[in-house]
């Protein structure tokens, strides 16, 4: 009766009875019959933990599976359907004629009659009838132990995720393929996001969950002693990357910041420059935050540098900052200076300045001529 409640998605919601069951075999113990105590708390104490693991096992499995979903719905995934959708205004047939065809993005939430249900539909019903019945009560007692259904399902997402991290690797020993960096972090983020919004049906610690398995992830081994992504990578660019570039198959280049394959017959299977560019792993945010540290940088040091007597920013020119040509001493070497900036406000002090700096030291500003600033 259990496991037909649990194929039958109304029902799911009134599965929490099966385990609620079992608090009721201590009333059935009698003084007479102590002998039969330590059976029947052996046999309440066992059917409650199947009910509930299998409660649990099924909405983990709900879960890792709506995440995948959520995955697939990565910009990066876009590229196959752009080419589709090219291919058919041009008329030209794709090269792989058994390509199966692909959903495009936005195909789950088109429907023409609401009783036409996609994946994601059913996987969020069952897990929202599943995640109702987990905390239909935070705790129960089972003579004299206290039973809480959520740990139950906190134990198996941890499981489950720690493997599905690995599995967005797709590391493979045979052929040393292996999933870029910047793909595994689209990946996690997309299974976090969805894990953290568990908060919200279950009453799930989802911070611990996520912080427990990514520390996890930073050791040679996990919790049930099986690799991690530390160890893929770290086996993958010693075996794979460095060995080819001993061989001289692969170079570092101080420009790009990253190594690159040499272009020659037997070159690597993959292009070094996208497992080793360390641009892929940055954000825009985090250029916004850099590009703002420097503009408050070049705002602290703009006041201090027009108080520097050997500064050529400390001239003014009625009641402006405004750089002035100096002669350069005897023996001095002339310099070339750079345009700056047109506008810049530091301090409540604005510093403006008109037409670019002289490009040599000795020659004469013509916005000076007149005496006055630009």
């Amino acid at each position: 009766m259990f496991m037909a409640t649990m194929e039958e998605p109304s029902m799911l919601r009134y599965s929490i009875a099966f385990p609620l069951l079992c608090t009721h075999f201590s009333r059935c113990v009698h003084p007479m019959c102590p002998e039969e105590y330590p059976h029947l708390k052996a046999i309440a104490l066992g059917m409650c933990n199947k009910f509930l693991e299998e409660m649990a096992r099924q909405t983990s499995a709900c879960v890792m599976d709506a995440c995948a979903e959520q995955h697939n719905l990565s910009e990066q995934h876009c590229a196959s359907t752009v080419s589709k959708a090219r291919n058919k205004k041009t008329m030209k047939q794709p090269a792989k004629k058994g390509e199966p065809e692909r959903d495009k993005p936005g195909a789950e939430s088109q429907r023409k009659d609401r009783t036409l249900t996609t994946n994601m539909d059913k996987l969020h019903l069952v897990l929202a009838e599943l995640s109702l019945s987990l905390n239909h009560v935070p705790n129960f007692t089972v003579f004299e132990h206290t039973v809480t259904p959520a740990e139950y399902l906190s134990s198996h997402l941890e499981t489950r995720f720690t493997k599905a991290i690995v599995a967005i690797a797709g590391y493979s020993q045979a052929t040393q393929e292996v999933a870029r960096p910047s793909e595994v972090l689209v990946g996690l983020s997309a299974y976090v996001t969805f894990i953290q919004s568990l908060g919200q049906l279950v009453g799930l610690d989802t911070g611990r969950i996520i912080r427990s398995v990514l520390l996890q992830q930073t050791q040679p081994r996990d919790a049930a002693g099986d690799q991690t992504l530390t160890t893929i990578y770290t086996n993958w660019y010693l075996e794979a990357l460095l060995r080819q570039a001993s061989t001289g198959a692969i170079v570092l280049a101080p420009a790009l910041q990253a190594f690159t394959t040499v272009p020659r017959e037997g070159e690597p299977p993959f292009s070094a420059a996208e497992f080793s560019d360390i641009s892929d792993g940055t954000s825009p945010e985090e250029d916004y935050k850099v590009a703002c540290l420097l503009l408050v940088f070049v705002a602290v040091s703009l006041p201090l540098l027009a108080s520097d007597p050997a500064s050529v920013y400390n001239t003014e020119m009625d009641g402006e900052a405004s750089p002035r040509p100096r002669v350069p001493s005897p023996g001095r070497v002339p310099m070339t200076l750079t345009p700056t900036v047109s506008h810049l406000v530091c301090a409540g002090n604005p510093v403006v300045t008109g037409a670019p700096w002289p490009q040599r030291w000795g020659q004469q500003d013509p916005g000076l001529e007149g005496g006055g600033g630009p």
